[in-house]
């Protein structure tokens, strides 16, 4: 996982998606495939997943198992 230190700034860190995520999330729920549609071009799949993980951590974003769709925590 890519954070911002000396070397990495925050542009090239996964920090740079949360906001992202975060609003697109806020407007409406959706699956991780459509989301990650809209920002593909923005990250790759693995730093996707990344900031998915440090979402759910910081408990920002649930998942309803029964609808399959990513939410947002307020």
């Amino acid at each position: 996982m890519r954070f911002p230190d000396k070397i990495t700034s925050y542009k090239e860190s996964v920090l740079r998606l949360l906001p992202l995520i975060l609003n697109l999330l806020s407007e409406f729920d959706m699956t991780p495939i459509d989301l990650f549609e809209l920002i593909k071009s923005n990250t790759s799949l693995s730093e996707y997943i990344e900031a998915l993980d440090c979402l759910f951590i910081l408990k920002k974003i649930g998942f309803n198992h029964q609808s399959g769709r990513l939410y947002y925590v307020a």
